[in-house]
């Protein structure tokens, strides 16, 4: 079980209002917590930890590795923040942190739940052209949703919930598995379409 939170406004909040979001969620995750911040034009994220973070997770020499905790930047104004808090389940290392981006740092993820047929498809995702540097199912979805976008769900066995933010794009796409095992709730207007 890991929790995720998140927002995007138009109206730039303080980073601070994602820290206690994610902090609401901490009986979910208590190994590590992750926040990725994205401010007005700003076209790099500012990634940081918390509390709970791992000192180890902190410089390591990965796209997604925090650089900073959040109580340093918790001023500044944001219009797009994901949290993330992680119980470690499928590799323990600090690889495993969250939110995690694809290596060319475009699509970015917060998750929650397991997909089961993980190994079968980062094998078929190998073949396709991708690497990757965790055993982690995280890794996988990015690579599959970069791969094949939202048809990407197809190929997905198992409880999930996730949102991937596409930068080139400025989209958010939320997706939950078939019944709902892990649940994603949102709040706003949006257009939302449901695929299965």
């Amino acid at each position: 079980m890991c929790g995720i939170s998140g927002f995007i406004s138009n109206h730039p909040q303080p980073a601070e209002l994602i820290q206690r979001m994610t902090s609401l969620i901490r009986y979910r995750g208590p190994d590590d917590e992750g926040f990725l911040l994205f401010g007005p034009r700003a076209p790099e994220p500012v990634i940081c930890g918390g509390v709970d973070t791992p000192h180890s997770a902190f410089g390591q020499h990965i796209a997604y590795a925090p650089a900073k905790p959040i109580n340093a930047v918790a001023d500044m104004p944001v219009t797009l923040a994901f949290g993330h808090r992680r119980l470690s389940i499928v590799d323990l290392s600090p690889l495993g942190h969250q939110p995690m981006c694809t290596p060319d740092r475009r699509y970015w993820i917060a998750y929650n739940g397991e997909v089961y047929n993980h190994i079968e498809l980062r094998q078929e995702l190998e073949c396709l052209g991708h690497r990757f540097g965790s055993s982690t199912d995280t890794e996988v979805i990015l690579a599959a949703y970069a791969q094949w976008g939202a048809d990407c769900l197809h190929h997905f066995n198992g409880m999930w919930a996730f949102a991937i933010y596409d930068t080139h794009q400025r989209e958010v796409f939320l997706a939950r598995d078939r019944f709902g095992v892990k649940p994603l709730y949102y709040l706003g207007r949006a257009r939302w379409h449901l695929l299965l």
